[in-house]
């Protein structure tokens, strides 16, 4: 059987507990561990029980200081529906009965379990050591007495008092007897080794685990292995000629730099060096020209340079300043000179060797017969046909572009014309010698400009500098590098304005764009704005993007009725949204006062911005047509006693049918036929009624309407000042206690939304003060 301890304050509560609470529940009751003999330990389960809604964290303690004790670290959390097991021990020290309590506490509540034991004398020597308890500190084993020796075991043997009769001079948690090193804490059995020298492990071996190249050499030797990932490369090891220091000692195949190694002696032992019988071949060596690999990288007279641009080095040319030397080119007679680097100048020279009837060295090139005095200008590669000492003018580059005319420059006077030359605008129709007028300079669509002048596209006409912007699918007709303005979907929507977009400043605006009512605006484009909605709910359900952004919406309660629009607070949030607000009070009771009137005014006029935080009033024509279904929502929020801040929201609904009457000779009847349990309207009326006369207080009027809003005139200012006023006489909201008991329509409690802070009151204790007051429908 369970046994269950509540608080006294919860005893009100025992046919409801709330379900976010916690409920602890014990088994056993009550724990007697009957006769133990004295220094023995006795132990026994208690089972709790967490049979509430809310997870909670459970603290034991004990009464007095008895010989009891919990097998518990300290405090512990136990889930809902989740039951935890404790340890209770007893160790009685003297002979018979002790009791004491063990309390647990949790949040605010507490339960007790009574505990009891009756020590006895013992005597009896359980395992035969010739010693019993109290002097054997554990009668199970018979290694364990007074007389036994004590071993580095990690318990008390002899019964001293003290485990192995040593210290843990680091505090490392291995006593002297068992640590290798028991003044640094970074020794003990149980550390993990570090490359450090030291044996952090008590192995009795030093730094092991760091030689990842298994070669017997780690990198926390004196002499640390240079390379950990090479098991042939470590301090020691035996220099192979390869390039590499397998011995690290920073030097490279030094064991093999003898005569009988290097036999150039160029340095470069014979293993690495492509020439050993070279000493001007060896690794590292300087490329000159001299037919030989010097550098050993496999190229030979790699680093020759070309001076004269004639394609020859000066490996290879036998005058590298002058590019008309060169082994390739062509021997000039009679001039002394050895064009052809063979050694011998005028080599192969004759009288009039070309047969074109002029010798040398009147004929100034006897190896050619188009070649002499008085030849004609030819374009045939030579630029002096007639020996004139000039340059023939069709082989002459005249206006120094690279080309001559018989090159195809057909302009010879003009830098920029030449065969090839680049279409640019210079204002000479063919730059390039094609006959045809350049693209850059013609006007290809007949605009009046050529791409010279501005057209950035000459195969349109409707395209060209300063051009009018069309919708014609052109995204530049004006040439600004810029797309036009209405083709250019400025807002990112998928829409230009060429496309139907009405306003390519807001994504919200497009041809087609989805339209609500109560948006106000002519979202879709078809120059017409939305309609507005006839209540909250309506432009909730309209847009359900619109849940959880309370807000002013143009509303207009019977559509196409006489009433007309009017903006209304909406509440999108609370209860699923929808709600229009139809009264607002404040502490402010001077501005409350602009709600006080008489029944005619309430029903056919509007008070204050729904958008402020001042008082407000929709005028009561509208409620009817707002919510025909009935539902209605008062809001208070309390004010704190402690310093007048408000508490979080209370909220309390009524659900039914109503009708406002329209004003006649009897008022305004406002009426509800729903059960007001919450007194949202009247909690003594039935049906519940806001008021039903223009009369004071001792007709159908604020003094029975428990949660009355302010915009009564002859009712309100009658009331005493003590229910409904302020000291100065002005009217602020209040709320009658009645009211508050319970949970609202969220299932909140005055003390949840206040924290445990007091309510603010008037000196009766009747009434409660209101930061805020407000009536909706839905």
């Amino acid at each position: 059987m369970r046994f269950r301890l509540l608080p006294l304050l919860l005893l009100p509560s025992l046919l409801g507990c709330p379900a976010d609470e916690a409920v602890i529940e014990v088994s056993p009751a009550s724990v007697d561990f009957g006769d133990v003999e004295i220094w023995s330990t006795s132990s026994q389960a208690v089972e709790v029980t967490n049979s509430g809604g809310a997870v909670t964290t459970v603290v034991f303690q004990l009464a007095g200081d008895g010989p009891f004790d919990v097998a518990l670290a300290g405090a512990l959390e136990i889930q809902p529906d989740d039951a935890r097991i404790i340890l209770v021990e007893s160790t009685p020290q003297t002979a018979g009965t002790t009791t004491d309590v063990l309390r647990l506490l949790w949040g605010e509540q507490s339960l007790e379990i009574p505990l009891s034991v009756n020590g006895i004398e013992g005597g009896d020597d359980v395992d035969g050591d010739g010693f019993s308890s109290p002097d054997d500190c554990d009668d199970e084993d018979p290694d364990i007495n007074p007389d036994a020796t004590e071993v580095c075991d990690g318990v008390d043997n002899n019964c001293s008092g003290v485990i192995d009769d040593d210290a843990d001079v680091d505090g490392d948690g291995s006593y002297a007897c068992a640590d290798c090193a028991d003044d640094d804490a970074d020794n003990a059995p149980d550390n993990d080794e570090v490359c450090d020298g030291a044996d952090n492990n008590c192995d009795d071996v030093i730094d092991e685990g760091f030689d990842e190249d298994d070669d017997g050499v780690s990198t926390c030797d004196t002499e640390p292995d240079c390379n950990d990932e090479n098991a042939a490369v470590f301090p020691g090891a035996t220099e192979v000629c390869n390039g590499i220091d397998e011995d690290c000692d920073t030097e490279i195949d030094e064991d093999f730099l003898g005569p009988t190694d290097d036999v150039d002696g160029d340095g470069d032992p014979f293993c690495t060096d492509c020439d050993d019988e070279d000493d001007e071949a060896f690794n590292g060596g300087i490329e000159i020209c001299d037919g030989k690999d010097n550098n050993c990288d496999s190229e030979v007279d790699e680093n020759g340079v070309d001076l004269d641009g004639d394609s020859y080095s000066t490996c290879d040319d036998c005058d590298d300043g002058n590019g008309a030397i060169n082994p390739g080119a062509v021997e000039i007679c009679e001039n002394g000179v050895d064009e052809d680097c063979t050694g011998e100048a005028d080599d192969g020279c004759s009288v009039d060797a070309d047969g074109d009837g002029f010798d040398f060295p009147a004929d100034c090139n006897d190896a050619d017969d188009t070649v002499y005095p008085g030849a004609p200008d030819v374009c045939d590669g030579t630029d002096d046909n007639d020996c004139d000492s000039v340059t023939d003018p069709s082989e002459a580059d005249d206006d120094t572009d690279g080309q001559s005319e018989c090159d195809g420059d057909c302009d010879d006077a003009e830098i920029a014309v030449y065969t090839g030359a680049p279409d640019v605008c210079d204002g000479i129709d063919d730059n390039d010698c094609d006959t045809v007028t350049d693209a850059s300079e013609a006007d290809a669509d007949i605009d009046g400009q050529s791409e010279c002048d501005g057209d950035c596209d000459d195969g349109d006409d409707t395209v060209y500098d300063g051009a009018p912007e069309l919708c014609d699918a052109v995204d530049d007709n004006d040439c600004d590098t810029v797309t036009d303005s209405n083709e250019s979907d400025d807002d990112t929507d998928g829409q230009s304005e060429c496309d139907g977009d009405c306003d390519d400043t807001d994504t919200d605006y497009y041809d087609g764009a989805p339209e609500f009512c109560s948006d106000g605006v002519d979202f879709d484009c078809d120059g017409i704005d939305a309609t507005p909605c006839t209540s909250c709910s309506d432009a909730l359900a309209a847009d359900a993007t619109r849940a959880g952004t309370d807000a002013v919406f143009t509303i207009d309660s019977d559509g196409a009725g006489p009433l007309g629009e009017v903006d209304v607070w909406c509440d999108m949030s609370t209860l699923g949204g929808g709600w229009t607000l139809v009264l607002r009070t404040t502490p402010d009771g001077l501005a409350n006062g602009a709600l006080v009137t008489d029944y005619t005014t309430v029903y056919g006029t509007d008070a204050g911005d729904p958008a402020g935080s001042d008082p407000v009033r929709l005028s009561a024509q509208h409620w009817e047509a707002v919510s025909p279904a009935g539902d209605l929502m008062s809001r208070h929020d309390l004010r704190k006693e402690v310093d007048g801040t408000s508490c979080d929201p209370l909220f309390f609904t009524l659900s039914g049918s109503f009708a406002v009457d329209v004003p006649g000779g009897s008022g305004l009847s406002y009426t509800f036929s729903g059960t007001d349990d919450h007194g949202v309207v009247n909690q003594l009326a039935s049906p519940a009624v806001f008021s039903s006369t223009d009369e004071g207080p001792r007709s159908n009027c604020v003094n029975v309407i428990e949660t009355a809003p302010w915009f009564y005139d002859l009712c309100g200012r009658n009331l005493p000042s003590a229910n409904y006023y302020t000291s100065a006489g002005e009217p602020e909201p209040l709320i009658r206690d009645e009211v508050l008991n319970g949970t609202d329509a969220q299932g909140f409690t005055v003390d949840d939304v206040c924290g445990g802070d007091a309510v603010d009151g008037p000196a009766t204790t009747t009434y409660n003060y209101e930061n805020l007051h407000e009536y909706y429908v839905r």
